[in-house]
């Protein structure tokens, strides 16, 4: 009996220095483009008002100009519709469609994303659904002109908070990485593409690091480049404009 309740322990002992290698195993995991250094942001919690007219949500963000003036940015929302949403940065008028969503509104980001100098905007407006849908989110950029003007560009991909932009080639303009479902043969996969702001637009820049990639959606995580498919047919699934792109 004492054997027996030797084994029994060491068979628990075992079994829960498997798990914890397992959850080391993922904690340390990473996709392929984590290894390239990520952008630091500075996040600026929203003022959220409320009243007969709508909801308006408010940031100052101090010295944020070359000339150290600051940024005032607001969204306006007068239904819970997003197409009655309109954004004002510095009393300039930008229309955009935000969803609403009271809890749905990530912290507004501040780097210089395209390596020029000037500070951009970053929001991420989440649709809160249900299932796979809950992964959608409104991604939104202005990028900062010299004049002080910005050029916004918009667009719907997937939540993902590892998915920070990353330099991949060292140039300080950081790439954009976006992720969606792309069926193939029967399996499902996330793909990446990448992108960066040049010339006051975004161009696809996947031949910078033979992407786009696949990863194949399991029913556990996992972050490694599927070998189902070669590298050369994963290009057959390269997207070229953003999911419904706008700016």
């Amino acid at each position: 009996m004492f054997a027996i309740l030797i084994k029994i322990k060491a068979m628990r002992v075992l079994r829960i220095t498997f798990f914890l290698f397992i959850n080391a195993f993922y904690a340390n995991a990473q996709y392929d483009f984590e290894k390239y250094p990520s952008i630091e942001y500075k996040d600026y919690d929203w003022e959220t008002v409320k009243s007969d007219d709508g909801v308006t949500h408010k940031v100052i963000v101090p010295d944020f100009y070359i000339n150290s003036e600051s940024l005032i940015l607001k969204i306006n929302y007068y239904t819970e519709e997003a197409k009655d949403s309109e954004i004002y940065i510095s009393g300039i008028k930008y229309k955009e469609d935000i969803p609403y969503t009271p809890i749905g509104l990530s912290s507004l980001r501040i780097a210089d994303v395209n390596g020029d100098g000037l500070k951009d905007i970053k929001i991420i407006s989440y649709y809160m659904g249900n299932g796979l849908a809950s992964l959608n989110v409104k991604v939104i950029y202005f990028f900062q002109q010299a004049n002080g003007g910005f050029i916004k560009i918009a667009y719907e991909d997937k939540m993902g908070d590892n998915r920070l932009e990353r330099d991949f080639d060292g140039d300080g303009n950081f790439e954009i990485i976006t992720m969606k479902i792309q069926g193939h043969k029967n399996h499902n996969y996330w793909l990446f593409n990448i992108y960066n702001f040049v010339n006051g637009k975004i161009e696809n820049v996947n031949s910078k690091e033979n992407y786009p990639i696949m990863v194949q959606i399991l029913n556990r995580e996992t972050f490694k480049i599927t070998s189902k498919l070669s590298r050369q047919e994963m290009k057959q699934y390269q997207v070229n404009n953003l999911e419904n792109y706008n700016n």
